[in-house]
């Protein structure tokens, strides 16, 4: 999460959609790419060569990235409407 945040992997992405973001990548990195977390765990640190292959993933998986809808949002959204409605009882 770091790096891709520090490295502009995450400049396109709406700032409520970092918490989907670094879940879905977490969950990408493990299915698709657990060689490199495995070899950032053992050596502790980033090569220049795991580095490269952190930002392959990085980039493939921004490609196809897609937020997911969360409840909180259509709850949010939801009251929102019901507040409109209220406020226009109250002017009558």
């Amino acid at each position: 999460m770091i790096f891709a945040a520090s490295n502009g992997y995450l400049d396109d992405v709406e700032t409520s959609d970092v918490p989907d973001w670094e879940s879905q990548f977490r969950d990408y990195l493990r299915d698709s790419h657990g060689e490199i977390l495995s070899t950032i765990r053992d050596e502790k640190q980033v090569s220049d060569e795991t580095r490269g292959k952190l930002e392959d993933a990085v980039e493939r998986f921004n490609e196809n990235y897609e937020p997911q809808t969360s409840s909180i949002v259509d709850a949010s959204a939801n009251g929102s409407s019901g507040d409109e409605s209220d406020d226009e009882d109250e002017g009558s």
